[in-house]
């Protein structure tokens, strides 16, 4: 009796667990291999990189591949549990699992042979976008086999095919001499090693699926994006988990209310509203240029609320004081009382201050695949004014893909929850946000050091469940219940940071602003509820304190960074439907639910559904509907809103939102 037999494993599980390991391992070498031929076809570009962080790329990488070929095995290994929880040895199934194998690794060879030429031409990952030419097939195969380039590509592609298709028959083959060699075994053991089996095998590829232990988030493109190094950030994306992900998004339905408009017509509407009278439409038909005098070259310091509803404020009716100090700095600088948020998330929010867009409905703007193409942010606007970026948040930078988002969008660095001391980190978000801030202090005072500017962003987030207040820290709050203190405590932590800036070099030449990410529930009138939406937006600095001004027009979130690029007096492209609330108006603020729109007038208060739509006058809270009565009036609302969102959409899915140069 052999060794295996002695063990009493029965043999039927060896053979498929054998086979499925080595088809396994065969996956995760092929896309190795393609990644490190990608790095070969571009090592112009590796050249500029440090060796440490291309290692690392590759690191990451193996991530990716892991993830992908375990959901390639996903099939074959439920078959293969099947097989040996009924004992099949015949050679059907070792037939069915090779074909199966062969077909996937065939494609998954032919797409990352794809996208090495595709990211010589485009300088990202494939997406779904390649099957744009699908038309123009017969054009586009003789364009390559005519390009002597392209010629290795071809040859790696059939070679790797070959020998693919070769091992995995041999693989089959051994599978099938080995299931008729077995000898039979109890029902009992074998079921219970094939539980075994099922198990460990589950669990290995839940692991490697999700790519990550951390529960928040598993594994996004934006895990890639951790350096400041193009090509390194892109090396370590599988080309097939770009490629589905963006098929995966363009099955989405979440945006059918937006595509009831033409999209051509939405432009013209947009260029007329934002008075865009000679568009460049070979880069954008939106973009246009923003002249200004001399740069001011002050640091700009914008700090991102987590929940802060402008019902919370006292400016806005709340008696309970629990914003003293952000009711006190706004009567001390610009306060616009009528703005806006995009969505009702983080995300939202950030994306559309960061990056002067709307959010679209249910589209998560930081996640998809079209998110990869370089925004024309604030930070990468700032940063080619040789100011540094960084951005501060509490918690994991890959939530809600964050980390990889704002490094492709301009932020040289991203302070999350790795770089804060293990001590202080207290629930799930992280760190408190006064810890935040005390951490981002120094960092500020090394950045002006230099000669050069700084733009900072810091994002809260201790006003979201689960909610934590520090003990022993000076915070004394004034009323009981938590979810009154903890927005004191918020209040109280931006306040504490302020008192310390006040007190560096650089304070005199810096401008702060503080914008909330959404609002919260508050005594609703509409299904839309306006508190989800209406935030404050202040504007402080020591020299506008003379200025002090509030303002009432109506504003959208992604007015945020157009009004901070203009204080600062930036010359730059401004590529998206923000406005300079300080030198402009808009008629109406819009934003998104995640199934309906909301459009504001100076009046009316208009929700668009898929179905039917509704109009309210919201000053007074009147919630009669008045969209039969006033017809024209609820029409022009729903085209403005629709005409806004279906150009940010075609702006983002046709890789239009890139920065302008100038």
């Amino acid at each position: 009796m052999n060794a295996e037999a002695r063990a009493g494993m029965p043999r039927i599980v060896i053979q498929f667990a054998r086979f499925l390991a080595s088809a396994y391992l065969l996956g995760f070498l092929l896309f190795s291999f393609m990644r490190m031929a990608l790095l070969v076809r571009n090592l112009s570009e590796a050249r500029e990189i440090p060796g440490s962080v291309l290692l690392r790329s590759i690191l990451v990488g193996s991530r990716f591949d892991l993830a992908v070929c375990s959901y390639m095995i996903l099939v074959p290994f439920a078959l293969s549990v099947l097989a040996c929880a009924f004992g099949w040895r015949g050679g059907l199934v070792p037939a069915i699992l090779t074909v199966s194998f062969c077909t996937e690794y065939v494609l998954g060879a032919f797409i990352a042979g794809i996208d090495i030429g595709y990211y010589g031409q485009f300088n990202t990952r494939v997406t779904v976008s390649v099957l744009n030419w699908l038309d123009n097939a017969e054009f586009v195969v003789r364009m390559v086999v005519e390009d002597r380039t392209f010629h290795g590509l071809i040859l790696l592609f059939g070679a790797s095919t070959w020998l693919l298709c070769f091992l995995l028959w041999r693989f089959g083959k051994k599978l099938v001499a080995g299931l008729r060699g077995c000898p039979g075994d109890q029902l009992g053991r074998r079921l219970f090693q094939t539980f075994v089996m099922a198990l460990c095998g589950s669990t290995f590829l839940i692991l490697t699926i999700r790519g990550r232990t951390a529960e928040k988030s598993p594994i996004r493109w934006g895990t890639a994006f951790f350096s400041e190094y193009a090509f390194a950030n892109q090396l370590p994306l599988n080309p097939v988990f770009t490629f589905v992900e963006s098929w995966m998004e363009t099955r989405g339905s979440e945006n059918r209310l937006v595509e009831q408009i033409d999209s051509a017509a939405a432009i013209r509407r947009v260029q007329e509203a934002l008075e865009i009278s000679a568009p460049d439409t070979s880069f954008s038909p939106i973009a246009r240029h923003i002249a200004a005098g001399e740069p001011t070259r002050q640091n700009l310091v914008l700090v991102v609320m987590e929940s802060m509803a402008a019902w919370k404020m006292a400016r806005f009716g709340n008696e309970n004081r629990l914003t003293p100090y952000l009711d006190g700095i706004a009567a001390r600088g610009y306060c616009f009382d009528r703005l806006y948020s995009s969505g009702m998330h983080t995300y939202s929010g950030l994306y559309s201050t960061l990056c002067g867009l709307p959010v679209v409905l249910q589209k998560h703007a930081m996640k998809g695949t079209d998110a990869m193409q370089p925004f024309g942010s604030i930070a990468r606007v700032l940063a080619r004014h040789d100011y540094h970026t960084v951005f501060f948040s509490t918690h994991d930078d890959q939530f809600d893909n964050m980390g990889g988002f704002l490094r492709n969008a301009g932020f040289q660095r991203v302070v999350s929850l790795d770089d804060y001391p293990a001590e202080w980190q207290r629930s799930t978000l992280g760190v408190p946000d006064h810890y935040m801030f005390q951490y981002a202090l120094p960092a500020l005072n090394q950045l002006s050091a230099g000669d050069r500017p700084f733009f900072a962003t810091l994002l809260t987030a201790s006003d979201h469940g689960p909610y934590v207040v520090p003990p022993a820290i000076g915070f004394s709050p004034q009323n009981l219940s938590i979810e009154k203190t903890i927005v004191e405590y918020a209040d109280w932590s931006i306040g504490e940071f302020m008192k310390a800036a006040a007190r560096q070099p650089w304070f005199e030449n810096t401008i702060f602003a503080f914008v909330a990410d959404h609002g919260t529930i508050h005594l609703p009138r509409y299904d839309l509820a306006l508190s989800l939406f209406h935030v404050p937006f202040v504007i402080y600095s020591k020299g506008l304190e003379s200025r002090a001004e509030t303002l009432d027009q109506l504003g959208c979130q992604f007015d945020v960074a157009p009004t901070l690029l203009g204080l600062l007096n930036t010359d730059y492209i401004n590529n998206s439907l923000g406005i300079d609330l300080l030198r402009d108006r808009r008629p109406m603020a819009f934003f998104s639910g995640d199934d309906k729109l909301g459009c504001l007038d100076e009046e009316r208060y208009l929700i668009v559904r898929t179905g039917n739509d509704t109009l309210y006058h919201y000053p007074s809270g009147d919630i009669h509907d008045f969209s039969q009565t006033e017809k024209p009036r609820a029409e022009a609302m729903r085209v403005y809103v629709l005409s806004m969102m279906r150009t940010a959409q075609w702006l983002v899915s046709q890789g239009r939102a890139r920065p302008g140069l100038w």
